[in-house]
This record gives structure tokens, sequence and C-alpha cells, in this order.
């Protein structure tokens, strides 16, 4: 079985996938009462396809023999953005 697919977005606690039918998709609410902690669960939970897409991504280029050092740094950056979507 496939994720639903990203982008995923976060609105406090709760995390929905990409808008479908005028609607987006929920995918989860981390916690039943608001808290710091519950938050950053949901932004680390919306990151997760860019942050496995950024695997992939990783593992293709590192297992590529000819890999070149810009492809590197664009999977690098590839990376950090979505460090950063998940505030990690």
């Amino acid at each position: 079985m496939n994720h639903t697919p990203g982008p995923w977005h976060c609105n406090g606690q709760t995390v929905y996938g990409p808008l479908t039918d005028g609607d987006r998709d929920y995918i989860c609410t981390c916690g039943d009462v608001v808290h710091d902690e519950h938050a950053a669960n949901a932004r680390l939970i919306a990151a997760a396809p860019e942050l496995v897409a950024a695997l992939r991504a990783i593992v293709n280029t590192v297992t590529h023999p000819k890999s070149t050092k810009n492809e590197m740094r664009l999977i690098a950056e590839e990376c950090r953005a979505a460090l950063a979507k998940a505030n990690a």
C-alpha cells in the first residue's frame, strides 16, 4: 500500500495531504490537547514525503558510479529543505 502523496501540510497538531476536490485529505492529529511537542510531531509527520524523497535521492546518487559533486550539492539542498520543513 502506498501513502497519501505529498506535499503534506500541518495546521497546529493536525496533518493534511494535498488539496483533492476542493478539500484536504486528513492524515492525522498528534495528541488530544494543545502542546508544543504535539505540534512539533505534526511538523515532522508533514515533512515525511519530502524526507522519503530526499532519502531516495541520496541512495540513488550515492550508489550511482558516475554521480557528480553538483548532483550531491542538489541533493544536500533537497535534504536541507526537508529538514527545515520538519524543524529538525
